[in-house]
């Protein structure tokens, strides 16, 4: 052995004797330290973190763990001005979840909502979550359990998504008393332990990316990733009866990783980034650390955890936790977003750390026999940190909800029969849901012509819907005076089945994917039985700002299984043979020009030109909707296709003429092949 492995052992052996050794805390300076930190974070809300060029939004799932932490400390302090800021954050929301429909990351903010739910008794914070949780259960998601390149986080397929939305459906289960929720929420869980978790080892892999890598021949286990799933399966087994099956579930995992993770804890008390691999990541890292702590703690404070070596451990992680809080209470060494082991800086902090820290101290603050309300004195700072954090928030608001800010926006509409609309700057569109299955509509998409560079969607639906006011009417905004029917509408895609045109029905189930000022990605899935078969389509949809054109990445399967060379009919409507068609396919383009009440309006498709196997106009004057122009093209060995529509309106000016409408095609076509742009989550 060299001297250098000498001296290092002997600095472990130091460093473990002087851990062990660690006093117990008292309550007070407990308390003091969860005050300090729950200060800062409020003070900093509005600051930017991870490198990211604006402040998480909040309803942002960084900030759901600080709620889920800060809902703790409130119940340490007598202090109400906690809960009331809390439930500002709430009424700023309108208690409704983030944009993502099926997101883990996005339904987070729901255990601050059931949580205010249960101290004030209204409604309104409990009805959306509830409503947003019942749309996933009518419409589960059918993608697989494997993340699979980052592209399927409709279900939970990141170890760390265990923390983010399981305990939401238990506490709604809960609360309401009813136990769907909790099979539903078992089911899923089930599936991303088979899928994830190590029963060797008692630790979780973040994701499918991770279940063969070895780093210096040892598996890859991320601590942060880890102490998402430890403190996850603690907040849903406090709302789980104890003598259940599903407790009985966790409780079996959970005591298997509590038992690897006091193993594995370093002589420092924090537990390395990768855990079972300290020596190549010796940086501390406290939001993983206080995670673990919390739920070490939360298992000795119930009595499933006895042996004086989890109280050792909860002591040295809280020890470690805290050492690296600064004097005005921000908690340093917190890595920052990201999925695997990595680095952390003494001077980086993320509002999750802050939120694994309170929910630590907690939990260390009913061990070392504190009792609430702590006996600390009154938070010097903390009422002018709020007025400066909300003052910010509100200012950030009032831009972000300006009706006339330009923008990209998608959403669900329920109050319309299911449609899913979209928009940017340019353009609108929609497509029929589920309520219209039983009728004429089908896979097409509707246009809806807009001529201010402002959002329309959700002003026009609730002027119909509340004020019986038709957006089929131009009131200065624009209109929906575009005809679909059973017909492809602007960029509809449909089977073709020996020479036909066989359209699948109106989606099934929708789900958003990003929402950013800039973008929009979601998925509209398709079905439809013919001959026999049953088929389906998985149209991936983005629209970017500035763009005519929403690109779509569709995927196809035939009796469940991806099908390859199937053909496909992509095109537009010509009204019953009222617009002309050109087709450009050496270029990729094919457009339609035609006169709505007055004005002209083009629309079009384009593909990549060698994908396109022929162009085709179809029109049975016998009957309505049959009329279009179409490229028919061929799924590749995924099943997908790949191609974009959009649309021009002369009454919005940009576009005046046939003519230039194909010029903006051209130019589209030309920005494609330098940049071979397709959709990308």
């Amino acid at each position: 052995m060299t001297i250098k492995s000498v001296l290092i052992l002997l600095i472990m052996a130091v460093a473990s004797s002087y851990a062990s050794a660690q006093d117990k805390p008292k309550p007070e300076e407990v308390a003091l330290a969860m005050q300090g930190v729950a200060d800062w974070q409020i003070e900093h809300f509005r600051d930017k973190f991870s490198n990211y060029p604006e402040p998480h939004d909040i309803r942002d799932w960084t900030h759901g763990a600080f709620y889920v932490g800060l809902m703790k400390w409130v119940d340490v302090t007598s202090d109400k001005r906690y809960l009331e800021w809390a439930k500002s954050v709430g009424e700023r929301t309108q208690f409704k979840l983030h944009d993502r429909t099926y997101m883990a990351d996005d339904h987070t903010i729901g255990q601050l909502y059931l949580e205010l739910y249960r101290h004030y008794g209204d409604k309104r914070m409990l009805e959306p979550t509830q409503a947003s949780l019942d749309h996933v259960m009518a419409y589960p998601s059918e993608e697989p359990i494997s993340i699979d390149n980052y592209i399927h986080f409709e279900r939970w397929t990141w170890c760390d998504a265990l923390f983010m939305a399981p305990p939401v459906w238990a506490k709604l289960a809960k609360i309401t008393g009813n136990q769907t929720y909790n099979t539903w929420m078992m089911a899923e869980v089930k599936a991303t332990v088979d899928h994830l978790y190590d029963a060797e080892e008692g630790l979780f892999y973040r994701d499918s990316n991770y279940l063969t890598k070895r780093v210096n021949d040892r598996k890859v286990f991320w601590a942060r990733g880890n102490g998402w799933v430890f403190a996850g399966l603690a907040l849903m087994m406090d709302e789980l009866p104890k003598d259940s099956a599903e407790y009985a579930y966790l409780l079996k995992i959970y005591l298997k990783m509590a038992d690897t993770l006091v193993k594995i804890q370093t002589p420092q008390g924090h537990w390395s980034m990768s855990l079972l691999n300290a020596e190549n990541f010796p940086t501390p890292e406290t939001s993983g650390t206080s995670f673990f702590t919390y739920g070490l703690a939360w298992g000795v404070n119930r009595g499933i955890l006895k042996d004086e070596k989890f109280t050792n451990a909860i002591f040295k992680g809280w020890a470690a936790a805290n050492s690296h809080v600064t004097k005005d209470g921000m908690l340093g060494y917190v890595q920052p977003i990201g999925a695997a082991p990595g680095q952390a800086w003494p001077d980086k902090t993320e509002t999750y750390g802050s939120g694994a820290f309170l929910a630590a101290g907690s939990e260390v603050f009913k061990l070392v026999g504190g009792h609430a309300p702590a006996q600390i004195a009154d938070s010097k700072k903390l009422t002018a940190g709020m007025k400066s954090s909300n003052a910010k928030l509100d200012k950030e608001l009032k831009i972000f909800h300006d009706p006339k800010r330009p923008r990209t926006f998608a959403r669900y509409v329920p109050e319309r029969k299911d449609d899913f609309a979209w928009e940017n700057d340019l353009v609108a569109f929609r497509a029929y849901g589920p309520a219209l299955r039983s009728g004429n509509e089908d896979a097409g998409i509707d246009c809806w012509l807009k001529r201010v560079n402002y959002p329309i969607i959700n002003k026009w639906y609730e002027l119909e819907t509340k004020q019986n006011i038709s957006y089929h009417q131009d009131r200065g905004e624009g209109l929906d005076n575009y005809h679909v029917g059973a017909s492809a509408g602007c960029g509809g895609s449909a089977l073709w089945i020996n020479g036909k045109r066989e359209p699948l029905e109106t989606y099934t189930r929708a789900s958003l994917q990003e929402s950013t000022s800039k973008f929009v990605i979601f998925t509209l899935t398709y079905h439809k039985t013919i001959n026999g078969d049953k088929y389906s389509e998985e149209k991936r949809i983005m629209l970017k700002m500035g763009s005519r054109m929403y690109a779509v990445e569709s995927t196809f399967r035939m009796n469940g299984k991806i099908v390859e060379n199937l053909p496909v009919a992509v095109g537009v409507t010509t009204h019953d043979g009222n617009a002309i068609a050109t087709f450009d396919q050496k270029t990729g383009w094919l457009s339609t020009w035609e006169k709505m009440d007055g004005f002209g309006l083009g629309t079009g498709i384009f593909m990549d030109p060698k994908n396109i196997v022929q162009a085709v106009t179809t029109y049975n004057g016998n009957a309505p909707d049959t009329s279009h122009a179409l490229y028919i093209t061929n799924t590749d060995s995924r099943g997908k296709i790949f191609y974009y529509a959009g649309y021009g309106w002369e009454k919005a000016k940009d576009i005046k003429s046939a003519q230039e409408w194909q010029a903006y095609l051209t130019q589209f076509a030309a920005e494609y092949k330098t940049t071979q742009a397709v959709p990308k989550h």
